[in-house]
């Protein structure tokens, strides 16, 4: 809820209007907050590892009075199933995602994942959300080895010059 200022009201939670097909139920995703997107990525569910990418329009309350999910189909290499993982916003439309696992095939992950979106849609579909591209991550440079693959950790941005990735904890 918002106080008299329009800022939110500390100490309140709410459960928000929404529409849209809503994710099914998940345990150790990532979600990232990108302009005024929510995107939801993987997970573990009672099958198993998602690799299923969701995102939740917040801005959308102010034409709608709700915010609205849409199911995201990402264009490029789509990052197996896993859940654990890390996603770190880097702009308003990009993220980084890193690590996690997949208990079904026991495999601990190290890669990275650059997700571009889109949100202004397209013609037939004004307002949806694309997620554009996505790039796996290259080879290191030699004088930088990779972190070895783990889930459970925490990934943050620091705003230097360039901007770096610290990397902490997890376990594989």
């Amino acid at each position: 809820r918002m106080g008299s200022r329009g800022k939110p009201r500390q100490g309140t939670f709410f459960e928000p209007s929404t529409v849209g097909a809503a994710p099914p139920p998940r345990a150790d995703h990532c979600c990232v907050a990108l302009g005024g997107h929510i995107v939801v990525h993987g997970g573990n569910s009672a099958h198993g590892p998602l690799e299923d990418m969701y995102a939740l329009n917040v801005g959308a309350a102010a034409r709608s009075g709700a915010w609205r999910w849409e199911r995201v189909s990402p264009q490029g290499e789509v990052p197996p199933a896993r859940f654990g993982h890390s996603l770190v916003r880097v702009s308003d439309t990009t993220a980084v995602l890193f690590g996690g696992a997949d208990d079904n095939e026991y495999r601990w992950y190290n890669d990275t994942y650059t997700l571009r979106f889109s949100f202004e849609g397209t013609p037939a579909s004004p307002g949806a959300t694309r997620c554009i591209s996505i790039a796996a991550g290259g080879a290191a440079p030699t004088s930088t080895a990779l972190p070895t693959p783990r889930c459970g950790h925490s990934l943050s941005l620091v705003p230097t010059s360039p901007p770096s990735l610290v990397l902490f904890g997890g376990s594989n």
